[in-house]
């Protein structure tokens, strides 16, 4: 028992914790010291205080100008404990702390009478504490340059809220941890073709693998953000309970590296601007020939014919592939098979290349090459690869691209090695890379060109490309010995989409009334000579009014309608049409199928045929239009 501790005991226990002991006598204003003072306030015995004046002298003035009144203001009214910390200066300049707790004892009147208290030198402690807040700031200065937020989530709970450590995830999506709940959790505002593709990244993380994934959020404001998101998984006896995180938006960044890629495209497109002039030349070249020369009385009318054909025919791929390369749009990712993409691309290739360059193709049918991809930013690829191999071999050489099966065993790149992989090679005979440079090749604006031949950027934007596709990209090199540049993707197992059918039920005409809707009189004219060719009852009008005009006044039973009129726009006269009348069938046309034509069209349920078409494929879509509605 306390009781049971003598004098001397106590004093011995207060001199080895090197506390001092004092009292404040209040109304003869005396204070006594036990010996400790001096070790704590830096004074020495003779100048020991012995009143509240003396003590408060030898004090900053910021707690010796209003002592008492810090003293009782910290005292407990009732039981008359009292704490309170203040700084001291000792001799030498230098700074400390004291902590002085005790009892203020009270008289009836609750006028203070005596105080007996210790003194406790916590300068330590004081700085241990300044300096775990200085860490603590600075850890969250740093939380905020790399991430908006630091998390950290139960994954044992549901719906997955995550607890916020530094930040604060309401400048990113603009809900509460309540709101998110509600919605939810976190998954429910993933964007979901995003969340069905980050299955790969939540069984890597129940695997207890480190992941970084992108991907789209809806904020609050209905607004997609793109979020980069760092995990870190916790598991216990194999199974993930936690994931401790940092999340960054970087919408800004993306919609830079989209920018990068459209700036890409307009250099690509400056160097393919003279081999389509040629190639275009030479296809108007057969066509325009062919007309003069052609007549009833030639034996060979049938060729001709054919040729002019041909030439339309190359002449609407070659548009086609222009309008898709250069579309300005977010990628499009498909199931491809990549060698079949790059066969296609040949023609354009060699283009790019000059006719001194050989371009060699090798790929197997065997070879399981299908891959997630933009087939527009696979197009970008390779001719990225082609404009530089053209520059390494200064116009003559030979550029050799294969596609090939790796075991994902025998290469050294760890993020490919979950999955079966193919690997793209294009290698060219050019002057080669030096050493010193090979490691930058990647870096945005970095390049080995003139200002005239290339900006630096398009091996940025082919790396970009093939990481939106989960690939890598490597490259080896030899002054001298050409440079070969190897990207990997990640293969899958779905099935690549096949042409529509076509079914020699689609060839059939009939007698339906058709509205031919098109303000360019040649192709108005040829359009409705096609459909009389199949039966079917035509007429034609060149604009929105007259279309409005020519429906009110007969029965239509299909309009074939451009997308783009003098007056008006196809997909908004077609849905005027309809309203009135709901049994008309509607196919809309177009020489440029952009992304906000297919979305309305898509939307709205209406066919697509696009310009420039041939006769059966006109008279194919009349007939599915119309047989989709009996």
């Amino acid at each position: 028992m306390f009781d049971r501790i003598t004098p001397d005991e106590l004093r011995l226990a207060i001199d080895g914790a090197r506390l001092s002991c004092w009292t404040w006598d209040f109304k003869a204003d005396v204070i006594r010291w036990s010996s400790h003072l001096g070790d704590i306030y830096n004074v020495e015995a003779a100048q020991f205080p012995t009143n509240i004046a003396e003590l408060s002298a030898i004090l900053p003035p910021s707690i010796g100008a209003n002592l008492q009144e810090q003293i009782l203001a910290s005292a407990d009214q009732l039981s008359g404990r009292f704490e309170l910390d203040h700084p001291i200066t000792r001799h030498g300049g230098t700074d400390g702390w004291v902590r002085n707790s005790g009892h203020v004892e009270f008289d009836d009147e609750h006028r203070p009478v005596k105080l007996c208290a210790i003194a406790n030198d916590i300068t330590a402690e004081k700085q241990t504490s300044s300096s775990l807040q200085k860490l603590q700031t600075l850890f969250h200065r740093f939380s905020e340059v790399t991430s908006d937020y630091i998390y950290e989530v139960d994954m044992t709970k549901r719906p997955l809220v995550p607890d916020v450590v530094v930040g604060s995830y309401e400048r990113v999506v603009g809900y509460t941890a309540v709101e998110l709940a509600e919605k939810g959790g976190w998954t429910g505002i993933i964007n979901p073709e995003d969340l069905k593709a980050g299955q790969e990244v939540w069984n890597n993380l129940e695997a207890g693998v480190p992941t970084v994934h992108e991907y789209r959020i809806l904020n609050a404001q209905g607004e997609l953000r793109w979020i980069r998101d760092h995990c870190f998984p916790v598991l216990e006896s194999g199974k993930l309970i936690k994931l401790i995180g940092g999340v960054k938006d970087i919408s800004e960044t993306k919609a830079l590296q989209d920018q990068l890629v459209q700036a890409q495209k307009h250099q690509a497109m400056a160097h393919l601007v003279g081999a389509v002039a040629h190639d275009f030349n030479n296809l108007l070249f057969v066509i325009s020939a062919t007309t003069e020369v052609i007549s009833p009385q030639r034996d060979d009318l049938e060729d001709l014919k054919a040729d002019v054909l041909t030439s339309c025919n190359r002449a609407a791929d070659l548009t086609r592939s222009l309008l898709a390369f250069a579309r300005k749009e977010l990628p499009e990712q498909r199931t491809i098979r990549l060698s079949e993409a790059i066969s296609a691309t040949k023609s354009m290739l060699q283009r790019a290349v000059g006719e001194q360059i050989k371009i060699h193709m090798e790929y197997s049918d065997t070879t399981n090459d299908k891959v997630v991809i933009d087939p527009g930013q696979l197009q970008l690829l390779l001719l990225n690869f082609a404009t530089n191999a053209r520059t390494a071999m200064s116009g003559q050489g030979e550029m050799a691209i294969s596609v090939s099966a790796v075991d994902p065993e025998t290469i050294d790149i760890p993020e490919m090695k979950s999955g079966e992989t193919v690997l793209l090679a294009v290698k060219d005979s050019g002057c080669g890379i030096a050493k010193d440079k090979i490691n930058r090749v990647f870096d945005t604006f970095f390049t080995t060109k003139s200002a005239e031949e290339g900006s630096g950027i398009g091996l940025a934007t082919c790396s970009q490309i093939i990481a939106r596709a989960g690939g890598t990209i490597r490259v080896k090199s030899e002054v001298g010995h050409g440079t070969t540049f190897l990207v990997y993707l990640p293969t899958v197992q779905t099935a690549v989409c096949a042409e529509p059918s076509r079914s020699a039920k689609y060839l059939v005409g009939g007698t339906e009334r058709i509205l031919v809707v098109e303000d360019d009189a040649n192709v108005r004219r040829l359009s409705i000579q096609m459909l009389l060719g199949y039966g079917y009852d035509v007429c034609g009008v060149d604009s929105v009014r007259a279309a409005r005009q020519a429906v009110a006044a007969s029965d239509y039973d299909l309009v074939v309608v451009d997308a783009h009129l003098p007056d008006g726009d196809g997909c908004t006269l077609i849905n005027e049409l309809k309203r009135t009348n709901p049994g008309l069938s509607a196919l809309l046309v177009s020489a440029y199928i952009d992304s906000t034509i297919r979305d309305r069209a898509r939307a709205d349920g209406h066919n697509i045929l696009p310009k420039p078409f041939s006769a059966s494929a006109l008279a194919r879509s009349v007939r599915t239009t119309l047989n989709a509605v009996k």
